[in-house]
């Protein structure tokens, strides 16, 4: 989205932290989302973005109303997405 609006060949400046799956998968098992959350968060002091917000943003612009959705087997039986399957954000 940089190269676009500055041309050339810009890109964007990127930090990335990766966190040690094994340790996430672990605690998705137990139930312990809290803890999972702390991880993910990495204690940062600028905004997340989910990426299903941010989808759903570009989706709604577009007039988009029905989609696919990707996922592990973990993810996709999990409640949240369950739900999701049966809300329309339109």
């Amino acid at each position: 989205m940089c190269a676009r609006p500055l041309g050339g060949l810009h890109s964007a400046r990127v930090v990335l932290y990766s966190a040690d799956f094994a340790e996430i998968e672990a605690l998705q098992h137990q139930g312990n989302w809290q803890a999972t959350a702390e991880i993910l968060a990495a204690a940062v002091s600028i905004p997340l973005l989910h990426i299903a917000d941010a989808t759903a943003q570009v989706l709604q612009r577009q007039g988009i109303a029905c989609v696919g959705l990707l996922g592990t087997r973990f993810t996709m039986e999990q409640a949240f997405y369950q739900l999701a399957r049966k809300t329309s954000y339109f």
